[in-house]
Order: structure tokens, then sequence, then C-alpha cells
């Protein structure tokens, strides 16, 4: 009669249960947290872009308003003169005057729609929930059995098992709703639109 491997390993290593969850949910959370990793990046990037362009219209909008104002005074400086010059200077200054004024118009413009992006720009709350997941996953399903192994390497009760496998499920049930919120954003579903802040949004609205 051959001998049963499954048993042979759970006799030399009483915690293969323990040390599997560990091992398996280590290389979800390295992958998970890569991902979301990779997510904050692309965030804080389009963020940034999105500050600085702000910060470049606001500074091209001061010095369009200081050119407005120089133009508004040399125009009002050309009405008090007598004699009056030629009327192609007031022609100029006035042309100056409006270019100036669309300028600044079209800077405000430009501004307020980079501030309204900003403002739309809230951190994405299945992210939140992601990290929530991914903690929750790294401390049931690896610090826990590590330290059970650690402390108690030969007797670890039933009790502490079943928390194990319990907290490794609920994990990977976090993992799967978070995953699946991904794909329902990319498919513009709304299952779990709650975790994409669609909740928030709507009431914006």
């Amino acid at each position: 009669m051959e001998p049963d491997i499954g048993l042979m390993t759970a006799a030399s290593d009483p915690n293969w249960l323990l040390s599997s969850a560990a091992q398996s949910a280590a290389a979800l959370v390295a992958i998970v947290g890569g991902f979301l990793a990779a997510r904050v990046i692309a965030y804080n990037s389009d963020r940034g872009a999105t500050v600085r362009r702000d910060s470049i219209t606001g500074r091209d909008r001061r010095a369009a308003e200081k050119l407005e104002a120089r133009a508004k005074a040399e125009l009002d400086e050309w009405e008090q003169k007598s004699p009056k010059e030629p009327e192609q200077d007031r022609a100029e200054l006035e042309r100056r005057l409006s270019q100036s004024q669309e300028r600044v118009v079209r800077l405000i413009l430009e501004q307020d729609q980079s501030q309204r992006e900003l403002a739309a720009m809230q951190f994405p709350a299945y992210l939140r929930f992601g990290f929530g997941v991914l903690v929750f996953f790294a401390l049931s399903g690896v610090v826990l059995p590590i330290i059970l192994m650690a402390t108690q390497p030969e007797d670890v009760s039933l009790l502490w098992r079943i928390v194990v496998v319990v907290g490794f499920l609920l994990g990977l049930l976090g993992l799967g709703i978070f995953l699946d919120a991904i794909i329902g954003e990319a498919e513009g579903a709304e299952r779990w639109s709650w975790l994409r802040g669609r909740f928030a949004k709507d009431n914006a609205d």
C-alpha cells in the first residue's frame, strides 16, 4: 500500500495549513498591492499635471490683467489729452485693450475649468476600500499565521486555525469585491457603485 503523501506532509509539518495560507496571502497581497500603487501613482500624476496647469494659467492671468490695466490707463490718458492725437492712435489703444480683455476672459475660463477638474479629482473611494482590504488580508492571512507558527510551532489550537481560515476567506471576498468594482468601472456598470463614489457624484449633480 502506497503512503498517503498528504498525511505524510501533515505529519512532518503540523502547521502546513498556516504556512500555505501565509504564502498564498503574501502572493496576493504583493500582486494587488502593486496594482494599487500603480493606481495611486497615476492619480497623483494626473492631479499634479492639473495643479501645474492651474498654476501656470493663474500666473498668465495675472500678467494679462496687468497688461489690461496698462492698456486701459493709456486709453484714459489719450482721452484726457488736449489737443487730441491722431485717431489712429486711439484705434490702436482700443485694439490693444480689446485684445488684453479677450485674453483675460479666456484665461479666466481656463482657470475655472482646471479648478473644476481639481475639485472633481477626489481620491477614489474604491482605492481606500482596496487598501483597507489589503491591510486586513495582510494581517489575517500573513502576519497572524506567522505569529502562530512562531509562538506555537507544534500545537496551534483548532480555534486559531479556524480564525486564520475565516480571515483568509474574508480577505479573498474583499479582494474579489474590489476587483469586481474595478471591472465594473471599466464597463460602466453600476454594481458596487458606492465603492467608486457614484453616490457622492449623484448627490453633487
